[in-house]
């Protein structure tokens, strides 16, 4: 019986390309068929056919990961995500560089299409965020027809909003917060993240927050792990919290002192936190300048 991998498979950091064989060291997207358990209409390409497709036309893979299998049918066809980086751009060498990406979601189970989203990556706590279908919406590709055609046409629409998505960047970093507002964008995280839609949401003190039995303090999950980090722009908030509830962090407070939150390892997780934190970011810019973000 094929053995389960107890947590998500990832290679590569985003500090650079990574190479194919590195990258078919996951088996779902090396994969040559689909899972025994899909329709007859179900038609099978190769992820592995995609990348090459998008190497074509200018995109490389810097980062490449494997959801974990709950069921042994469902090994190696499980759901995966690739983070693409345009080849002429050279590795991040400086704290604060951010670029441009694509990412690609797919499985070989039925479980989903091929999706492409528009992503960022900074340098300064290698974390990878996922711009929001407010900004670019995602480009899905159903298994039932594909052709190369149509990934080439989804790279052309999502490399024309670049400087859409980087000037997004710049208004970020132009809007500063103070405490309260910090601390509003760290709360709308939490719930986004922790609260169901019968959860109890209080605040029982002044930089704290509540979500059914748990307790978060805001003020810890907004408070910088780097001195670059300090000032109090809506980029620099953004960021801290995406880092914090994306890698984990001491922010929440059990039994009068403060315990490590875990991270996100789910790929879906992972994508729904990032597009809620970067619409966040677009509301509050919106407010902030009272113009559309």
């Amino acid at each position: 019986m094929t053995s389960l991998s107890r947590v998500s498979r990832k290679v590569g950091d985003g500090k650079g390309f990574i190479s194919n064989e590195d990258m078919n060291t996951l088996g779902s997207i090396r994969a040559e068929q689909a899972a025994p358990t899909v329709s007859g209409k179900y038609r099978m390409y190769k992820t592995e056919d995609v990348v090459k497709v998008l190497g074509e036309n200018g995109w490389l893979p810097v980062m490449a990961q494997e959801q974990r299998a709950v069921k042994v049918d469902n090994e190696g066809f499980q759901k995966h995500l690739v983070r693409f980086r345009m080849a002429e751009q050279s590795a991040l060498t400086q704290v604060g560089d951010v670029l441009p990406e694509m990412i690609l979601v797919n499985s070989h189970n039925g479980t989903s299409a091929y999706t492409f989203m528009a992503g960022l990556f900074h340098l300064a706590c290698l974390n990878g965020l996922i711009v929001s279908d407010a900004t670019v919406a995602s480009i899905r590709i159903r298994h039932v027809g594909y052709n190369s055609e149509e990934v080439i046409e989804a790279t052309k629409q999502i490399t024309s909003n670049v400087p859409k998505i980087m000037g997004k960047v710049g208004l970020f970093k132009s809007i500063p917060l103070n405490l309260d507002e910090s601390l509003a964008f760290a709360e709308s995280a939490l719930i986004a993240k922790f609260a169901e839609d019968d959860s109890k949401v209080e605040h029982p003190e002044y930089g704290y927050l509540s979500i059914d039995d748990r307790y978060f303090s805001t003020k810890n999950l907004v408070n910088p792990y780097r001195a670059a980090d300090e000032a109090k722009n809506l980029w620099n908030v953004l960021n801290i919290v995406q880092e914090k509830l994306l890698t984990g962090s001491r922010f929440e407070i059990a039994k009068g002192r403060r315990v490590r939150v875990r991270g996100i390892t789910s790929i879906n997780e992972n994508v729904r936190v990032n597009r809620a934190l970067w619409h966040l970011a677009e509301e509050m810019a919106r407010i902030k300048t009272n113009t559309v973000a």
